[in-house]
């Protein structure tokens, strides 16, 4: 039996008193048993699966001595997203200081097989003499199908566990959790930007988004599995914590609150919202590229000189 939590639509309100719900949220919750089976996911079509980003490029380009280079402090980057039968894709570029993310960028409309290209805006310019690198997704603009390279796992900073759907559920109201990293698709997540400033977190199994059950307020409500519905709720900060560290914490737009894994190592401990602590690992997350079906994730390496070397001839 999966460990779901039988959920009304909370979107169209609730009878449900407020105790009530999390008497029987918190029952079903810890009543669940540890030891979960991965069922079998069908994949959806290879033929319309876009294809793996390749082609990184970046503009100003001086290559020398196997380091590349970049004259310019708002460089362009590119890459050619290709996807079997063609049709029109998105290109999502991300900027990475270290281990960071610190910027990323979605191109709509692209035609597959053509340039997608974004150039570092100027009120974000680059560091001369730092390095940086960047990787690129593609999801079919009409669609939403991701690409294989699109997948990341949310990886607990204290324990280094991954955020985790119980039992591959795909029911409203499946428990997240922490667990040992297994290579499933219920640990595989893609952060959707929704146009302000938010993120959901998207499974790849199920397509349904982390979401703070019933939009609770308190410390120590649960995090669940629900329909993508674009609430509050459902909607992400994605805030590094220390640039370079690759760290972060997720705070939920309702009430504000972030994701907390509760200070343990224990396998299958349930992931919840709490007040935010600075500097406290048990609210600190890895974003960490977790391709799927094999495939390897390109990058391109650069480093900003406004004067670099030249090549030998």
């Amino acid at each position: 039996m999966l460990p779901t939590i039988s959920i009304p639509d909370k979107r169209n309100g609730s009878r449900w008193s407020r105790r009530t719900r999390l008497v029987f949220a918190a029952s079903a919750i810890f009543a669940a048993t540890a030891a979960w089976a991965v069922p079998a996911h069908a994949a959806p079509a290879e033929s319309s699966i876009p294809d793996p980003a390749a082609g990184h490029n970046i503009s100003d380009r001086v290559d020398t001595d196997g380091v590349t280079y970049t004259r310019s402090l708002t460089p362009t980057l590119t890459f050619r997203p290709t996807a079997p039968g063609g049709g029109s894709l998105t290109a999502v570029f991300y900027l990475y200081d270290g281990d960071t993310i610190v910027q990323d960028n979605w191109v709509w409309n692209v035609p597959s097989g053509s340039v997608a290209q974004w150039t570092v805006p100027a009120d974000k310019p680059l560091q001369n003499g730092h390095t940086y690198r960047f990787r690129a997704t593609t999801f079919r603009s009409d669609t939403g199908e991701l690409a294989d390279d699109a997948w990341v796992n949310l990886q607990s900073a204290y324990s280094g566990q991954m955020t985790d759907v119980a039992a591959c559920g795909v029911g409203n109201g499946t428990r997240v959790q922490q667990w040992p990293a297994n290579g499933a698709d219920c640990q595989r997540f893609f952060p959707w930007g929704t146009g302000d400033g938010y993120y959901q977190f998207q499974a790849k199994h199920s397509g349904q988004v982390l979401d703070n059950t019933f939009c609770d307020v308190d410390n120590g409500n649960p995090v669940t599995m629900y329909d993508k519905v674009n609430g509050d709720c459902q909607k992400w900060t994605v805030e590094p914590q220390r640039v370079g560290s690759g760290v972060y914490k997720f705070a939920v737009r309702n009430p504000g609150k972030v994701l907390d894994q509760g200070c343990t190592t224990r396998q299958g401990t349930v992931l919840t919202i709490w007040d935010r602590i600075d500097r406290n690992p048990c609210q600190e997350w890895k974003i960490v590229p977790s391709p799927a079906n094999g495939v390897a994730v390109q990058w391109l390496q650069f480093t900003v000189n406004l004067n670099p070397p030249l090549p030998k001839r």
